[in-house]
Protein backbone atom coordinates (compact mmCIF):
# COMPACT_ATOMS: atom_id res chain seq x y z
CA UNK A 1 0.00 0.00 0.00
CA UNK A 2 2.79 2.57 0.88
CA UNK A 3 4.35 1.53 -2.76
CA UNK A 4 1.04 2.30 -4.12
CA UNK A 5 0.97 5.90 -2.32
CA UNK A 6 4.05 7.31 -3.04
CA UNK A 7 3.97 6.04 -7.03
CA UNK A 8 0.96 8.26 -6.75
CA UNK A 9 3.35 11.40 -6.43
CA UNK A 10 5.29 10.65 -9.36
CA UNK A 11 2.43 10.52 -11.21
CA UNK A 12 2.31 14.22 -13.08
CA UNK A 13 -1.38 14.22 -14.76
CA UNK A 14 -4.26 14.75 -11.86
CA UNK A 15 -6.52 13.02 -13.67
CA UNK A 16 -4.41 10.02 -13.92
CA UNK A 17 -3.56 10.28 -10.58
CA UNK A 18 -7.22 10.74 -9.25
CA UNK A 19 -7.97 7.50 -11.11
CA UNK A 20 -5.64 5.73 -9.92
CA UNK A 21 -6.86 6.91 -6.26
CA UNK A 22 -10.42 5.27 -7.53
CA UNK A 23 -8.93 2.41 -7.97
CA UNK A 24 -6.60 2.05 -5.21
CA UNK A 25 -10.05 3.25 -2.87
CA UNK A 26 -12.44 0.99 -3.81
CA UNK A 27 -12.04 -0.28 -7.45
CA UNK A 28 -14.07 2.09 -9.27
CA UNK A 29 -13.66 1.61 -12.98
CA UNK A 30 -16.43 3.63 -14.09
CA UNK A 31 -14.92 6.54 -11.89
CA UNK A 32 -11.69 5.32 -13.21
CA UNK A 33 -12.47 5.64 -16.48
CA UNK A 34 -14.02 8.81 -16.42
CA UNK A 35 -11.06 10.60 -14.98
CA UNK A 36 -8.44 8.75 -17.98
CA UNK A 37 -11.35 9.76 -20.15
CA UNK A 38 -11.04 13.32 -19.12
CA UNK A 39 -7.34 13.47 -18.81
CA UNK A 40 -7.10 12.56 -22.70
CA UNK A 41 -6.03 8.75 -22.04
CA UNK A 42 -8.14 6.63 -23.52
CA UNK A 43 -5.98 3.88 -23.81
CA UNK A 44 -5.36 3.70 -20.16
CA UNK A 45 -9.78 3.58 -20.03
CA UNK A 46 -9.27 0.20 -22.58
CA UNK A 47 -6.60 -0.88 -20.48
CA UNK A 48 -8.29 -0.47 -17.15
CA UNK A 49 -11.24 -2.94 -19.01
CA UNK A 50 -8.62 -5.54 -20.45
CA UNK A 51 -7.18 -6.50 -16.98
CA UNK A 52 -10.85 -6.52 -15.62
CA UNK A 53 -11.80 -9.20 -18.46
CA UNK A 54 -14.66 -6.95 -19.59
CA UNK A 55 -14.75 -7.26 -22.75
CA UNK A 56 -18.12 -5.66 -24.02
CA UNK A 57 -16.94 -2.46 -22.80
CA UNK A 58 -13.51 -2.69 -23.67
CA UNK A 59 -14.75 -3.05 -27.61
CA UNK A 60 -17.77 -0.23 -27.10
CA UNK A 61 -14.56 2.40 -26.06
CA UNK A 62 -12.38 0.98 -28.46
CA UNK A 63 -15.46 1.75 -31.37
CA UNK A 64 -15.79 5.51 -29.48
CA UNK A 65 -12.00 6.29 -29.70
CA UNK A 66 -11.98 5.01 -33.11
CA UNK A 67 -9.68 1.80 -32.17
CA UNK A 68 -9.93 -1.41 -34.16
CA UNK A 69 -10.66 -3.70 -31.12
CA UNK A 70 -11.77 -7.43 -31.84
CA UNK A 71 -12.44 -9.77 -28.80
CA UNK A 72 -10.16 -12.51 -30.39
CA UNK A 73 -7.12 -10.25 -30.72
CA UNK A 74 -7.66 -9.44 -27.28
CA UNK A 75 -8.16 -13.02 -26.07
CA UNK A 76 -5.29 -13.92 -27.92
CA UNK A 77 -3.32 -10.44 -27.00
CA UNK A 78 -4.20 -11.23 -23.15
Amino acid sequence: MVFCLQNLRTIASKEEREAELALLAGGNLQEAEGHYLQGNKPLHAIMLHLNEHNWDRLVEKGKGYQLEISKHAMVTFY
